[in-house]
């Protein structure tokens, strides 16, 4: 009878194993994945850990890094203009579910970066570093969120200084 309890304890806890993971091991997975270009694989973890452990600190970073995939364009499926979205939407969760982690005012400076940078979408990137500024007042990228509203649209070429050479 012993025997049988022990086999079943045993049986219990490899099958609890295989259900559910520890969100290390998605962590370090989705790590390894990154390491050999296993892009797929890398969201995959990912996303396991922010649907499996939404209460978890871990759960934000790993939103963190999905988006930083899609924002980075690493999954070379999507179309980039896609991908960029995509990082936006991962950015919005972290913004929306976790405001008070780390990652959050990183994600909403992020996501007007992108807006402004990448979508030329310059009223809604305006919105985004505004709320940026109001919702972190101390952070320190508030000044380059302030400058990015500042030189918004300016193309890059007229913020050279014209220097003379002195050839004529």
């Amino acid at each position: 009878m012993r025997n049988i309890i022990i086999l079943l304890f045993a049986f219990t806890l490899v099958f609890a194993g295989c259900t559910k993971k520890d969100e290390n091991v998605y962590q370090t997975a989705a790590k390894v994945c990154l390491a050999k270009q296993d892009v797929k694989g890398a969201i995959e973890n990912y996303s396991k850990i922010a649907e499996e452990f939404p209460e978890s600190p871990s759960a934000p970073k790993a939103l963190y890094d999905l988006a930083g995939i899609y924002q980075n364009k690493m999954d070379i499926t999507l179309d980039p203009t896609v991908s960029l979205k995509k990082a936006i939407e991962y950015f919005n969760k972290i913004v929306e579910k976790y405001p008070a982690s780390k990652e959050a005012p990183l994600a909403l400076f992020n996501i007007g970066f992108i807006q402004a940078n990448d979508l030329q979408n310059f009223s809604e990137a305006k919105k985004s570093y505004e709320k940026f500024i109001r919702d972190f007042p101390k952070h320190n990228l508030v000044t380059a969120a302030k400058q990015e509203i500042e030189l918004m649209g300016v193309p890059p070429e007229a913020l050279i200084p014209k220097t003379d050479t002195g050839k004529k």
